[in-house]
Parts: structure tokens; sequence; C-alpha cells
């Protein structure tokens, strides 16, 4: 994956977002994941765990980088993944403290593209 596509997945999902909504995406995303065939087990994490940091890394340097943030980075690397058939979960949480949310690609309860206190310090409230 090149980070100009990932560039240009940026763009569309800060579209998406933006003039049809999260409801449309996470619908286009369950969408997607029912029609994926997955594989039966992962061999080898680690091209996961690069992707992840690829996508993220993009995120960081991309124009939009500023609103490109976790929510961007975890929808894109969900598709991904999931369009390769790696079984992955977008997870969306919000902070029990005060009012934060949180978005993270989680593969078989483990978080993939973030740090794995995520799942301590926000609660889980969507699961695509």
């Amino acid at each position: 994956m090149t980070k100009f596509k990932i560039y240009i997945y940026i763009f569309l999902v800060d579209f998406f977002l933006r003039l049809i909504g999260m409801n449309f995406v996470c619908n286009r995303l369950k969408k997607v994941k029912s029609r994926i065939k997955f594989k039966d087990s992962i061999c080898d994490i680690k091209p996961i765990y690069e992707m992840c940091d690829v996508v993220n890394t993009a995120c960081d340097k991309h124009p939009l980088k500023e609103k490109a943030k976790c929510l961007h980075q975890s929808i894109i690397s969900f598709y991904i993944l999931v369009k390769r058939g790696v079984p992955v979960n977008l997870c969306i949480g919000v902070s029990t403290d005060i009012f934060l949310a949180h978005a993270w690609v989680e593969l078989s309860g483990k978080v993939i593209n973030d740090k794995d206190s995520v799942k301590n310090n926000y609660k889980l409230i969507y699961k695509v």
C-alpha cells in the first residue's frame, strides 16, 4: 500500500465523515466486512503492525493532519486490513472521566494501531 493511496483514503474518509456522517461510514464498513472471507489464522502479525504504522505516519504527514487523527487512522487501517482478509474490529470508546472519544483497531482483542492502554482509558461504545 503506497502512501499516496493512503492520502486519497484520508481525503475520502474526511469527505464522507463531514458530508454524509459517521452512521453512513460505519454502515459501509459493516457491509464491506460482511462480504469478506477472512483468513482462518494469522501466521505473521508483523506486516499487520507495519501497515498500521504506515497509515498512522501518512495521517501525521497529511495536509489534514490536524483532522486526520484516531478516527481517520482507525477507519483506514480497518478498511485496508479487512480487504486483505484480516479479521479486525474498528472500536470506538469514550472516557469515563471527561468527555473524550477515541477510535482504535483490534485483532483478536489486542489493540494493533495504538497503545494497549486505550482499552483501559476508554469504555467501548461501538464496534464494527
